[in-house]
């Protein structure tokens, strides 16, 4: 992905670990969803050195240049990380081979039950020619200064189709997605041990041909 320019107040950059503090990155990622992510990392600090295992592997969502950052007068303010739905078969296999290095290949088998739960509870469809958003998170300080809409902005001119998934119980973040042209297709629901999650799969719409 090109470094794209957005109105005003800030840019998207490929993550750089030479340029971009690695672990603000890892902690947006990781808050982008906490509730999922606790589930597939762990606890805060340990998901978060994991992450940051997983952002030196190339070939996934978490490296350059599918991993992006938002940054504000020289800053990172947030992150978004996708990839082309095309590419979805190939990426999702480089994941999982790059969750195994993360893990331990152990560590990654006793989790393996809960991926696919997990995975049925995010389950998609998207037309081939789409960008399917894993993360778009933004810090806590500069949230409501436009950063993560100006990002949906940029990849709509980029992608005539966006998809992802949001929590069903992130009713911040439902309505900010819906206040920036994305629409319910379906929601799916299971449980993970004791703990019932929900997710609703979105999608928007750019017009680009």
């Amino acid at each position: 992905m090109k470094t794209m320019g957005l109105p005003q107040r800030s840019i998207l950059e490929p993550f750089d670990p030479n340029r971009h503090d690695a672990g603000t990155v890892a902690a947006l990622i990781y808050d982008a969803d906490p509730e999922i992510n606790a589930f597939v990392f762990g606890p805060r600090d340990q998901a978060i050195a994991r992450i940051r295992t997983l952002m030196t592997i190339p070939d996934t969502y978490y490296a350059a240049p599918r991993l992006v950052c938002i940054v504000s007068a020289g800053t990172v303010v947030g992150i978004v990380a996708g990839y082309a739905a095309h590419d979805a078969g190939a990426i999702e296999r480089s994941v999982g081979a790059a969750f195994v290095r993360a893990f331990g290949f152990i560590a990654f088998v006793r989790r393996l039950p809960m991926f696919l739960k997990l995975g049925r509870i995010l389950a998609k469809r998207m037309d081939s020619e789409g960008y399917y958003i894993v993360y778009l998170s933004v810090l806590a300080t500069e949230r409501g200064k436009g950063h993560g809409a100006a990002a949906v902005t940029e990849l709509g001119n980029a992608w005539p189709t966006l998809y992802l998934h949001v929590a069903a119980d992130n009713l911040s973040a439902i309505r900010f997605y819906e206040r920036n042209g994305f629409v319910a297709l379906r929601r799916h629901r299971g449980k993970i041990g004791k703990t019932t999650l929900g997710a609703i799969f979105m999608s928007r719409a750019s017009g680009r041909p």
